[in-house]
């Protein structure tokens, strides 16, 4: 599984991208607990049967503390995370 390589407007066509949450999405933030933190994972389909994953990570003790992480699928290459390098 290779990495795919985006280039600055792919990167950012994706961020901007609408995504679309199921109508039930409050149901699917709620989190579980790890090791100081709490986090859920959501796959939202793509209509080119890509997928967005997105990662919610909340801090245990401070609720301000968190991240929200999108990764970007494809069925040839996998799971990659969107970000610039």
């Amino acid at each position: 599984m290779a990495d795919i390589i985006l280039n600055d407007a792919e990167i950012s066509n994706l961020i901007k991208e609408q995504k679309k949450f199921p109508p039930n999405y409050e149901t699917l933030f709620q989190t579980k607990d790890k090791k100081g933190h709490r986090e859920q994972e959501i796959i939202l389909p793509r209509n080119d049967d890509s997928q967005f994953k997105v990662i919610l990570r909340q801090n245990q003790i401070n609720q301000f503390d968190f991240s929200l992480i999108l990764l970007y699928a494809t069925k040839e290459n996998g799971i990659n995370k969107v970000e610039k390098v």
